[in-house]
């Protein structure tokens, strides 16, 4: 990636980097490493989004060797975003929770309108321990 960075940097003063996955739970490392590492300077960032500039004293001629890697390095362990089991449950009894779920019939459809529905969950969950909702038609917003 570094190599990326340089080659681009043969065109143009920035590079605008987009970062997908876990890494962006910890943007500010991120752009510690790629400061670090490839001697720019980080000019903004958002959420997934940074904007890497060469910096003042960067000389295209004398721009540094970054050597192949013949090894993998080893993958940062980072947190799980979606646990697998809910807190104090085991793994078959957060299964067949799911499944309860999955397979029980719809409380009711929610439309692009926003219906609001708190008092009818609120009283279906003192009925029922697991209630679905379809929000299919909800659509994006």
């Amino acid at each position: 990636m570094l190599d990326d960075i340089h080659n681009h940097w043969k065109r143009a003063e920035a590079v605008r980097i987009k970062c997908l996955g876990v890494p962006t739970l910890d943007m500010d490392n991120v752009c510690f490493l790629l400061e670090e590492k490839s001697g720019g300077k980080v000019i903004y960032h958002n959420i997934n989004v940074l904007l890497l500039y060469w910096g003042r004293n960067y000389d295209l001629k004398n721009r540094p060797i970054i050597p192949l890697m013949l090894w993998k390095p080893q993958a940062p362990i980072y947190p799980k975003l979606v646990k697998n089991i809910a807190d104090g449950l085991s793994f078959e009894e957060t299964k067949g929770m799911r499944n309860r779920g999955l397979n029980s019939p719809t409380l009711m459809k929610l439309t692009r309108n926003g219906v609001y529905v708190v008092q009818r969950v609120k009283d279906a969950f003192e009925i029922e321990e697991v209630v679905r909702l379809d929000c299919t038609h909800a659509g994006r917003g």
